[in-house]
């Protein structure tokens, strides 16, 4: 098949980018693929991909035709769209996926103080993504919850969760060192994220006599948020790294406060790796987290629950059975398996 992925960023900072880059990669290895994006907004990845340049304009709608004559240059047997873009793709007659990664339609959506950014959200985005997707020959998106808040507006999707590498999956953690635990964040410096209460957290287990070291491992956008972290005793802020493997393997258990999430990759990168999950209860963080199984899902939004669950987690037995349940179920979520359930829709609607 020669199949072309659509996105609007293909930078390495940028999640949906990531998506369509290992896409790329596992679906190469059998078929003729190429990435559409934005030609201000590619950059390199670790392996060479075959990248059409979108030309860009700031009045949005033309950048369709654009698209357009890089399908019809491509000449692909379906296309796969990871952006509001793709309508473009029934512009040519061609079969396409449009796969929703839960921006762009709802509340979260005009959470902005910007009237510019609104204006072009109501302008754009809001009405073609929703365009792109009714319009699609197969609606994907990546957990039951976001999938629950699209059949509440008329469309039916798939659920086909986001990936991890195969050689994120590790041994299972057979005990912990008590002396000093190690906990670890991987995500934006934001509130968005639950990185406020990071110091919060952190003066509890202080508090409580518990030693520890706290890995904070993300993008700093809030600088208020940025000086807490700074300023708080055992926690240890690492800014953008290259390749957050290694403090997968250095950490005990992961904690994650995130207020909202599409679909928790992060937390799948720490199951792969053998570490139980401490998160809040609820959708989607209950997608991939069993209560007590590999993880504790805390009721929200209860920062002394929280503080209590990281230290359930600590018990021998309990830690150990965690840690081998959480890279039990992170087998289920290779890119491997992920990229088949895309082939078996590709080649349903071909």
């Amino acid at each position: 098949m020669r199949i072309l992925l659509t996105t609007e960023w293909f930078i390495r900072e940028n999640g949906v980018s990531n998506v369509v880059y290992n896409l790329y990669n596992h679906l190469s290895v059998r078929h003729d693929v190429a990435v559409a994006a934005y030609e201000h907004k590619i950059s390199e990845f670790d392996k060479p991909v075959k990248v059409f340049p979108i030309r860009y304009h700031k009045f949005k709608y033309l950048n369709i035709l654009n698209l357009k004559r890089i399908i019809r240059e491509f000449n692909p047997d379906i296309v796969h769209s990871h952006t509001c873009m793709g309508l473009t793709a029934k512009l040519t007659g061609l079969p396409y996926v449009s796969t929703y990664h839960g921006w762009g339609l709802f509340n979260e959506a005009f959470n902005s103080s910007n009237i510019t950014n609104l204006l072009i959200k109501l302008s754009w985005s809001t009405p073609m993504y929703f365009l792109s997707m009714k319009f699609s020959d197969r609606v994907t998106t990546v957990s039951k919850y976001i999938s629950n808040k699209l059949k509440k507006i008329g469309i039916h999707s798939t659920v086909i969760p986001n990936g991890i590498p195969k050689e994120y999956i590790s041994k299972p953690r057979k005990n912990i060192n008590h002396k000093r635990i190690n906990l670890l964040f991987v995500g934006t410096i934001s509130k968005r994220k639950g990185a406020h209460l990071l110091p919060v957290i952190a003066k509890i287990l202080s508090r409580r006599g518990i030693k520890f070291n706290l890995d904070v491992v993300g993008r700093p956008i809030d600088n208020k948020i940025v000086r807490a972290l700074r300023h708080t005793k055992s926690i240890i802020l690492h800014s953008n790294v290259k390749d957050v493997k290694p403090y997968y393997k250095n950490a005990d258990i992961f904690i994650f406060p995130s207020f909202y999430e599409n679909f928790p990759v992060v937390i799948l990168e720490a199951m792969a790796f053998g570490l139980p999950i401490i998160t809040w209860d609820g959708p989607p963080f209950n997608e991939v987290v069993v209560n007590n199984k590999n993880g504790i899902l805390v009721e929200r939004y209860s920062i002394n629950k929280f503080v209590d669950s990281i230290e359930k987690s600590l018990e021998n037995e309990k830690y150990s059975l965690m840690s081998k349940n959480s890279i039990s179920i992170a087998k289920g979520y290779t890119w491997e398996k992920i990229v088949k359930k895309y082939e078996r829709i590709y080649k349903e609607i071909i």
